[in-house]
C-alpha cells in the first residue's frame, strides 16, 4: 500500500512538473512574440519616414532637369 501512495505521489509531481515548465515556456513565447511585434513597428515606421522623407527630396528637387541633347550623346560616345 506504502508503494502504490509513493508511485502516485511521484507521478503527481512529475506531472506537476511537466505543467510548470510547459508554462514557463508559454510565457517565454509570448515575451518574445510581444518583442518581435515591437520590432516590427519600430522597422515599419523607419521605414515609412524614410520613403516619405526620399519621396519629399526626389519631388521638391529644385534643381534643373538634365537636358540631354545629340551633341551631349556623340561627345560622350568618343
Amino acid at each position: 500500500m506504502y508503494n502504490v501512495v509513493v508511485d502516485v505521489l511521484s507521478s503527481v509531481q512529475s506531472i506537476r512538473q511537466d505543467l510548470t515548465s510547459q508554462e514557463h515556456l508559454k510565457r517565454i513565447r509570448k515575451e518574445w512574440q510581444m518583442l518581435a511585434r515591437m520590432l516590427e513597428k519600430i522597422i515599419m515606421w523607419i521605414f515609412i519616414i524614410s520613403t516619405v522623407a526620399f519621396a519629399s527630396f526626389m519631388l521638391y528637387d529644385t534643381q534643373d532637369p538634365p537636358i540631354i541633347t545629340n551633341e551631349v550623346m556623340r561627345s560622350k560616345s568618343t
